[in-house]
């Protein structure tokens, strides 16, 4: 299977739908669902490349190890981090214990406080989301979306979300 970085994305060009996206950026939580196969991370790219050169922008592809909390949250914010050096919310995610839930509460924290030190605007992709779909820590996820600064916009793409009552 191709990923998006190897296609001619020339051969996919989808204007209209990358400037409905670029007019959602004041929305805090952007939701695309669409089936396997309709072009979602296609479009989430071509957004990226199109309408967002040189802007912090962090690009996440969910995998099945990214239903452990404690993974997925660490994974999260170092891509922050790479992006935005003096981000700052993810120093203690590390430590591993058996509540996933609790882990998952104290990231959600972390990184709230992290964001919310950040001046800049930031963009945050995540495309398979159905992934953290019945995952017994999805309401901190649900959180962290709630709690994020406003100069945070999460664009999540996925099918079936309607398990992730976003």
């Amino acid at each position: 299977q191709q990923s998006p970085d190897d296609m001619d994305l020339s051969l996919l060009p989808r204007p209209d739908l990358v400037a409905q996206l670029a007019k959602m950026a004041q929305n805090r939580v952007t939701l695309i669902s669409a089936p396997t196969g309709s072009g979602k991370s296609v479009l989430l790219y071509q957004y990226r490349r199109q309408s967002l050169p040189g802007f912090p922008c962090i690009s996440l592809k969910l995998h099945q190890q990214d239903k452990d909390p404690i993974l997925f949250y660490r994974r999260l914010a170092l891509c922050v981090r790479q992006q935005v050096p003096e981000f700052t919310g993810f120093a203690c995610l590390q430590h591993r214990g058996a509540d996933s839930q609790a882990q998952a509460q104290l990231a959600t924290d972390m990184l709230v406080v992290g964001l919310r030190q950040l001046r800049q605007p930031l963009l945050i992709m995540i495309d398979n989301l159905e992934l953290l779909a019945r995952t017994e820590w999805l309401p901190s996820f649900h959180l962290l979306l709630e709690l994020s600064p406003a100069n945070v916009h999460w664009i999540l793409a996925g099918r079936n979300t309607a398990a992730l009552d976003l």
